[in-house]
C-alpha cells in the first residue's frame, strides 16, 4: 500500500493531500457543530422544565404534601407535551414511581435504582427543611434527529463543493509547480551531461521556493561556466609550470600505471614505453611498502656510470604523484665531503693518540735519566706502559670496521637484562634505582656484541653522572619507522660545549675517562643506518638511539 501511494505522480499527491485536509476540516465542523447544537438544546429543554416546575413549586408541594398522585400526574404529563420532551415522571425519596406518563414501563409504586433513570433529566423538589422527590425528564433524540437532517444535508453539499474546487485548485497549482520542476530536472540532465548551451532560462511570475531556487540554479550556473572557464586556464596554467620544473613530476594510478608526465630529460633513464623501467619501478613499490614518502633510487646505466634520482611520492585520490630529481652530482659532492670528514676525524683520533702518548711517555723519560731506579719507580714505568697499551688499543678499536654479516633479531629486553647483571655492583655501590619501561618482545636487528656495547657505555655515562641514590630510566619502543632505545640519568647534565663536541674522539670531561666510549657508540649506530639525539638541561641527560626497523641499516 505504502509503495503504491509513493509511486503516486506529484500531481496525484498534492490534489489528494488538498482533498483529504477539506474532508476532514469539513468533517470536524460537523462534529463540532452537531455536539454543540445538542448541548444547547438539552440546556433549553432542562431551564423550560426547571422554569415550569418553578412556576409552580407551590402546588407541586402541596400535591406531593396530600399524596394527590393525579395532579401530580396531571403535572408531568404537562410537561411531557413540551417539544423534545419524550416522557416525564416523579420519584420519592425512596426511588418509588409516585406519576409516570409511560405507566405501562414505570406503573405507580415501582421502585426504581438510580441506573433506571441516568440518561434522564433530574429535577429535585423539596420544601422547607424536607426533600420531597425527583422529577425525570426524557428528551427526544429523534426530534433531535429530523433536526439535524436538512443540517447534514447542507454541509454534505458543502463538503462535495469543496472537493470540487479542491480538485481544480490542486490541479492548477501542481501544474505550474510541474512545468518549473520539469524545466529544472531537464537542466540538471544538461548540467550531468556537460551540455551547458542546451540549459533552458526560467522566467516565472511566482515568487515562491521554487522561483528562489531557480534564481539560484542560475547563479549557480553562471559561476559554474566561470568555474570551467578559470579550470581550463589553471590546468593550462599548472601544465606550463610542470614543464618548466627542473624535476620529472608524473601521476600514477593505484597500479603505478603512468596517467601523465611532464616533458623532461630525465624521461628516458625512468621510462621505457610509457612505463617505468622494471627496476626503477621495483624501487618505487619497495619503498611505497615501507611508507617512504622521500627516498633514493641508484640506477646503473649500460656504460657502468651510476645516477641517483631524488624521489619524493606521495599518495593522492586515486593514485599517485611522484617527482623525480638527478642528484648525482649531489652524491658525488658528498662522497668527498664524507672522505673530507673521515681524514679530519683520523688527523683528530691522531693528534689526541700522540698527545696522550706524549703524556704518559714524559714521566717515563724524567725517571729514565735517573741512575739509580728503585722497584717503586720502575712500578710507575710499568703502569705508564700499561696506560699507553691500553689507549693504544682503544685507538685500533676505533678503527675496527663492523661486521653487519654477524646481524640478527635481538630482543632489547633481554640484552638490557645481561647488560644490568655486570653493573650490578656499580648500582648497588651508589644505591641507584634502576628503572625500565621496554616493550615487550621489542627487537632490533644489529651484531650482539654491537648493541652490548652501546648500551655498555651508555649505561656507564648515566652511571657516572648519576647522584647517590639517583634514578637511571632505560626505555624501548617503537616510533614512526625507527626503533627508539632511551637512557635517561638525572645528575648535573652536559654543558652546551660540552654537548657540541660529544661525539668527538677522545674528548671527556672526566678526569679518567679516554674519550673514546662515545664516540664508538655513536659509529656503530651511525653505520647500522640509525642516529643519536642527547637532550640535556640541569638535572636531567636524555640519550636517544634511532635504529632503523628495516632488517638491515642503510649505512653512512
Amino acid at each position: 500500500m505504502l509503495q503504491h501511494l509513493l509511486s503516486l505522480s506529484i500531481k496525484t499527491k498534492i490534489t489528494g493531500t488538498i482533498f483529504l485536509i477539506l474532508l476532514l476540516f469539513s468533517s470536524g465542523i460537523i462534529y463540532v457543530a452537531k455536539k454543540a447544537v445538542t448541548e444547547n438544546i438539552n440546556k433549553l429543554a432542562s431551564s423550560t422544565v426547571e422554569d415550569i416546575i418553578n412556576v409552580n413549586e407551590s402546588f407541586i408541594i402541596k400535591s406531593i404534601m396530600e399524596d394527590d398522585t393525579w395532579s401530580i400526574y396531571k403535572f408531568v404529563d404537562s410537561i411531557a407535551d413540551i417539544n423534545l420532551v419524550r416522557s416525564a415522571g416523579f420519584l420519592d425519596t425512596k426511588g418509588r414511581v409516585v406519576a409516570h406518563t409511560r405507566t405501562s414501563q414505570y406503573p405507580i409504586g415501582m421502585q426504581t435504582d438510580t441506573e433506571a433513570f441516568e440518561d434522564f433529566l433530574r429535577f429535585a423538589i423539596s420544601s422547607e427543611t424536607t426533600d420531597l422527590g425527583v422529577f425525570v425528564v426524557e428528551i427526544d433524540t429523534s426530534s433531535l434527529q429530523m433536526l439535524f437532517r436538512d443540517f447534514n444535508l447542507h454541509i454534505a453539499l458543502f463538503v462535495v463543493l469543496a472537493g470540487l474546487l479542491s480538485f481544480v485548485l490542486a490541479y492548477f497549482i501542481s501544474n505550474r509547480i510541474l512545468q518549473r520542476l520539469d524545466t529544472l530536472s531537464y537542466n540538471a540532465k544538461m548540467i550531468h551531461n556537460k551540455n551547458f548551451e542546451k540549459i533552458k532560462r526560467v522566467v516565472s511570475k511566482e515568487q515562491d521556493e521554487i522561483t528562489q531556487f531557480q534564481n539560484s540554479m542560475e547563479s549557480i550556473l553562471q559561476q559554474l561556466g566561470d568555474s570551467i572557464e578559470s579550470e581550463k586556464n589553471l590546468k593550462n596554467f599548472y601544465h606550463s609550470i610542470l614543464q618548466s620544473l627542473n624535476e620529472l613530476v608524473l601521476f600514477t594510478d593505484e597500479k603505478l600505471q603512468v596517467q601523465y608526465s611532464n616533458i623532461h630529460i630525465l624521461e628516458e633513464k625512468i621510462l621505457e614505453k610509457g612505463g617505468f623501467k622494471t627496476k626503477i619501478l621495483e624501487e618505487i613499490e619497495k619503498n611505497i611498502a615501507r611508507w617512504k614518502n622521500t627516498f633514493v633510487i641508484e640506477q646503473e646505466q649500460s656504460n657502468g656510470k651510476l645516477f641517483y634520482f631524488y624521489v619524493i611520492s606521495k599518495k593522492v585520490e586515486q593514485g599517485y604523484a611522484l617527482s623525480f630529481a638527478d642528484i648525482t652530482r649531489l652524491k658525488l659532492l658528498e662522497e668527498q665531503q664524507c672522505f673530507t670528514n673521515s681524514f679530519e676525524i683520523i688527523g683528530e683520533i691522531s693528534t689526541g693518540v700522540v698527545h696522550e702518548i706524549k703524556n704518559y711517555l714524559q714521566p717515563v723519560k724524567l725517571l729514565l735519566e735517573q741512575k739509580n731506579l728503585d722497584s717503586e719507580d720502575r712500578a710507575r714505568i710499568l703502569k705508564i706502559f700499561q696506560k699507553t697499551d691500553t689507549l693504544v688499543n682503544k685507538f685500533l678499536d676505533t678503527g675496527k670496521p663492523i661486521d653487519k654479516d654477524l646481524s640478527q633479531k635481538i630482543v632489547l629486553e633481554n640484552l638490557v637484562e645481561q647488560v644490568l647483571f655486570v653493573f650490578a655492583d656499580a648500582l648497588q655501590n651508589k644505591q641507584i634505582h634502576l628503572q625500565q619501561e621496554i616493550e615487550k618482545d621489542l627487537e632490533i636487528f644489529i651484531g650482539m656484541e654491537d648493541l652490548e656495547l652501546i648500551i655498555t657505555n651508555l649505561l656507564r655515562n648515566a652511571i657516572d653522572a648519576s647522584n647517590q641514590r639517583g634514578v637511571i630510566t632505560i626505555k624501548g619502543y617503537t616510533s614512526d619507522e625507527n626503533t627508539v632505545l632511551e637512557v635517561i640519568d638525572f645528575g648535573e647534565g652536559i654543558d652546551k660545549n660540552s654537548l657540541r663536541n660529544i661525539a668527538k674522539p677522545f674528548f671527556t670531561t672526566k678526569k679518567s675517562g679516554s674519550g673514546i666510549g662515545l664516540y664508538t657508540t655513536y659509529k656503530t649506530v651511525y653505520m647500522y643506518g640509525g642516529f643519536i639525539e642527547v637532550e640535556s638541561v640541569f638535572g636531567l641527560t636524555k640519550f636517544l638511539v634511532y635504529f632503523p626497523k628495516s632488517n638491515r641499516g642503510e649505512g653512512v
